[in-house]
């Protein structure tokens, strides 16, 4: 999903007011908030989904930010948080085509949902359909990715998410976690303008001063000249354990477009240099620490390499961390060299194969940083020579920041 967002400066957007006092009169509340609609798209989400987020692409539509929410902008959204971009289905507009969106991930493991928009003709329905065959399937008015998911948890994912559930004034919610910190994010909207505002929760104090440091290094380039032209208002606060900031777009619709745009895009360019920094990092230490205790198994028998491990996890991660749950983590040969995966979270995949006679072995790692499903490859081979040392060759990287 999607990297952080730092904002900086408008505290008013972030605490809003919900009671104006008199010192001669009573409390004056606000009106309350429309009554939320129900959502059959929801039905696709995963009842235990780690990040998952809903949009009420009708109310994009009719807000002041929906005339111009489309084309560049969705593209950058959609590289953004690493999902195709379809800009038209059945020769309509994708904005124009669907009503409302959810899309769940867990782990690495996305589903997406999408109702049909009221009033659109079957034939447009149909032609829709056809273009996404490959990877969706119809459902009456639903649109269900992959092909073949079964939503025979649709119940407990309604029931799970119905805290997601949007009225006429919010136009999206977002909630999960990100790598290790939490994560609530919504966006609303008004005839003045648009708002997006969220809190990230971290473990520690200081773990959120992390994050809000990453954050600025994320954002700033990409703030900088829509603060300049008076585009944006923002809000930026580090409060104990949480990350809270707001960002609003103001102008027209179409400056807002225009903003939202080179902010999106921006944030696209900065987070995937921030991930590769981080990313690169943390998988050549990874390959190292396996590799030495591929050397330790070795110096202590006889100068063999055990068996080859499996992958693990089993498929390489696209755009995010994940967390190693799958079988091939509790393989024998990784137990064998003291290398466990509990409570391990990861951006690549990782194994070792040994030659027939135990004498070579090789570490391999595959990622996708960037989510467009081209992966980098890392290689480190280790080798018992004749006289029983073992030789340890050059990290190779082929597209390491893929």
């Amino acid at each position: 999903m999607p990297s952080p967002r730092r904002f900086g400066a408008l505290a008013a957007i972030v605490v809003p007011t919900f009671t104006v006092l008199s010192a001669c009169a009573d409390p004056v509340m606000p009106p309350p908030r429309p009554a939320t609609k129900p959502s059959v798209a929801l039905e696709v989400a995963h009842p235990d989904a780690t990040l998952i987020a809903h949009v009420d692409v009708a109310a994009l539509r009719r807000s002041s930010f929906g005339p111009t929410a489309n084309g560049k902008l969705l593209e950058e959204i959609a590289r953004l948080t690493h999902l195709p971009f379809v800009g038209s289905c059945g020769k309509t507009s994708t904005i124009d085509a669907f009503d409302d969106l959810v899309v769940s991930w867990k782990g690495a493991n996305v589903h997406v949902g999408a109702t049909f928009a009221k009033g659109l003709s079957e034939a447009t329905k149909n032609a829709c359909a056809l273009e996404l065959a490959s990877s969706a399937d119809r459902r009456g008015d639903l649109v269900v990715s992959p092909p073949g998911l079964v939503l025979e948890n649709g119940a407990a994912a309604l029931a799970a998410h119905k805290d997601l559930l949007l009225d006429g004034t919010r136009i999206a919610v977002v909630r999960g976690k990100l790598d290790d910190a939490t994560l609530e994010a919504k966006l609303d909207a008004d005839p003045s303008g648009t708002t997006a505002s969220a809190t990230l929760g971290a473990l520690t104090p200081i773990r959120a001063r992390e994050i809000s440091a990453l954050l600025d290094r994320v954002l700033a380039p990409a703030l900088d000249d829509v603060r300049r032209s008076k585009r944006v208002e923002e809000a930026h606060v580090v409060q104990g354990t949480s990350v809270v900031f707001s960002v609003r777009l103001v102008g027209d619709a179409h400056t807002q477009e225009t903003t939202g745009a080179d902010v999106a895009r921006a944030i696209a360019s900065r987070s995937l240099g921030e991930k590769s920094v981080v990313g690169l990092g943390e998988v050549r230490a990874k390959l190292g620490t396996i590799a030495d205790a591929l050397e330790r198994h070795a110096k202590t028998n006889g100068g063999l390499f055990p068996l080859g491990s499996r992958w693990v996890p089993g498929v390489t991660p696209r755009g995010t961390h994940v967390p190693v749950v799958s079988d091939s983590a509790q393989d024998e040969s990784w137990s064998r060299i003291g290398i466990s995966w509990r409570n391990e979270r990861t951006a690549f995949r990782y194994r070792f194969v040994t030659s027939p006679d135990a004498k070579l072995t090789t570490v391999e790692a595959h990622g996708d940083l960037d989510g467009n499903e081209r992966e980098s490859t890392f290689r480190l081979t280790l080798e018992t020579k004749p006289d029983g040392t073992i030789l340890r060759g050059k990290l190779e990287e082929t597209d390491p920041s893929e």
